[in-house]
């Protein structure tokens, strides 16, 4: 079974966790972290938009680089970009293959509540934060597999009812040829001659 090709995305601020986070988990899967895929002709819309597709699953760090003030509160935020470049991912190859690693301190913003989250201290081991991904990764190829089981069951018994509806219409014009042809037959007459018999 090949690897999981993996992208990581972070903010400069974050890419030293990022190349760690990308060690960590390269036992069992090609992790690329941002700084080592992108074109530096183009813009970092048209090398997201290039190169997700191409991904089975994307992490962003959302390290707490930011201060945003929200209602009155002052908070800890990851960068816009960042957050950005999250929702590009979920456009590109889905929310369930997009994961936030999030710092304990940082708040995430309201319409991303239904995203996969694993929060932690960036300043502590990665090793804990590797083996969740690794587990949320394995979770939900298992879910595919079931997915994809069910998808080739249903299309087997589809397969199976077209080829009987098939033949049951074969039988069915057959049928009715054969009465056509019977309806079209009339009596045979064979002409006969009486003949006089003499006295």
């Amino acid at each position: 079974m090949s690897k999981p090709k993996i992208f990581i995305g972070s903010s400069s601020e974050g890419k030293d966790f990022a190349n760690r986070l990308q060690i960590a988990i390269k036992a069992w899967s090609n992790p690329d972290v941002w700084s080592d895929t992108f074109d530096l002709s183009k813009t970092t819309i048209e090398n997201l938009e290039n190169n997700l597709p191409q991904y089975d699953m994307c992490i962003f760090l959302w390290t707490a680089d930011d201060t945003s003030s929200i209602r009155g509160k002052e908070m800890r935020t990851a960068r816009d970009n960042l957050i950005f470049e999250t929702g590009l991912s979920i456009g590109s190859i889905g929310r369930k293959n997009t994961i936030i690693v999030m710092e304990e301190t940082a708040k995430i913003i309201s319409d991303l509540l239904g995203l996969t989250v694993i929060y932690h201290d960036f300043s502590q081991s990665i090793s804990i934060v590797a083996q969740q991904i690794k587990d949320y990764y394995e979770k939900i190829m298992k879910i595919k597999k079931a997915e994809n089981e069910n998808i080739k069951a249903f299309l087997t018994l589809n397969s199976s009812i077209c080829k009987n509806i098939t033949n049951m219409w074969e039988f069915i014009s057959e049928s009715k040829r054969k009465s056509m042809s019977l309806s079209n037959c009339r009596p045979s007459t064979i002409p006969f001659r009486v003949a006089s018999v003499k006295q």
